[in-house]
C-alpha cells in the first residue's frame, strides 16, 4: 500500500537530485549505471514517478536542477494518487457524558480506500520470438489497465472497506473481562483483486479478458475475550 512514508522517501529523492550528476568517464560509467527493473509490479502506475512528471530523468542525464516548486508539486501528485485510510474511536478519551450513553462500550471503526490498481495486459502469445509468453500488444504500456468494478467490467473501480470494532470491559471483582466484537468489510463490497489480463491478438479482446478471478475478503465478524487478573 502507498503510506505517507512514500511521500517522505521521494522528498529525499528529489532533494538528492537537486544538482545534476555530471556523466562518468567511458571507463566508469558501466560500473556505475544500474538497469532499470522489468518487474511489472516494481512501481504501481497510479502514482507517477518523478520521471514521468518533471519530463527528464534524474541523475544520469538530468537536464537541469529540480525547483523546490517541483517538488512541492511532485509530492502533492503522489498524495493525491495515494490510498486514503480515515479511523476514529468513540468511548475512550470523549466526554463522560458521551461515555454514559454508550454504556462503557468503546467503539472503533477504520475506513480504507485504495485507487485502481493497475495490471499488465498481455496477448498470450510469443509475439516476439523470443520464448517468453508475456508480450504487450503493440502501442501497450506496461500496467496499463486498471481493475475495474465487480459489477461493471468496462468501468475501472478501487477498492473500499469499512471495519468496525467494539469493545465492553466488565469489572468482576479484581479481575476484568473484556469481551470483542470485530466486522471487517461491513458493507460486504466486493473488491476486485485480480482479472484476467490475456486480451489476445485477435482484433477484439478474448471474451474472457477482465474477468474478475479473485475477490478480497468478504463481510467477516470474529468474538473475542480477554480476562485480565
Amino acid at each position: 500500500m502507498r503510506l505517507p512514508g512514500l511521500a517522505g522517501a521521494t522528498a529525499l529523492l528529489l532533494m538528492a537530485a537537486l544538482t545534476p550528476q555530471l556523466a562518468p568517464s567511458p571507463a566508469t560509467a558501466a560500473t556505475r549505471t544500474i538497469p532499470c527493473s522489468n518487474d511489472p509490479a516494481a512501481h504501481l502506475g497510479t502514482v507517477p514517478s518523478p520521471e514521468t512528471f518533471l519530463g527528464f530523468p534524474l541523475g544520469l542525464g538530468q537536464q537541469r536542477v529540480v525547483t523546490n516548486a517541483e517538488i512541492r508539486d511532485y509530492l502533492s501528485a503522489v498524495d493525491k494518487a495515494s490510498d486514503r485510510v480515515v479511523s476514529g474511536t468513540l468511548g475512550d478519551g470523549t466526554s463522560a457524558s458521551f461515555r454514559r450513553a454508550l454504556g462503557g462500550m468503546q467503539i472503533g471503526w477504520v475506513y480504507s480506500y485504495g485507487t485502481p490498481l493497475p495490471f499488465n495486459v498481455v496477448t498470450g502469445a510469443d509475439n516476439n520470438n523470443d520464448t517468453t509468453v508475456n508480450d504487450r500488444p503493440a502501442g501497450v504500456g506496461r500496467n496499463s489497465g486498471r481493475l475495474p468494478c465487480f459489477d461493471d467490467l468496462t468501468r475501472p473501480c478501487g477498492t473500499a472497506t469499512f471495519d468496525m470494532r467494539v469493545a465492553r470491559s466488565i469489572a468482576l471483582g479484581a479481575t476484568r473481562l473484556e469481551l470483542l466484537l470485530e466486522g471487517f468489510n461491513l458493507f460486504n463490497r466486493a473488491n476486485v483483486v485480480n482479472v484476467n489480463n490475456t486480451i489476445g491478438n485477435g482484433l477484439t479482446p478474448s471474451p474472457a479478458f477482465k474477468q474478475v478471478t479473485a475477490v478480497g475478503d468478504m463481510r467477516q465478524f470474529q468474538l473475542g475475550a480477554r480476562w485480565s487478573f
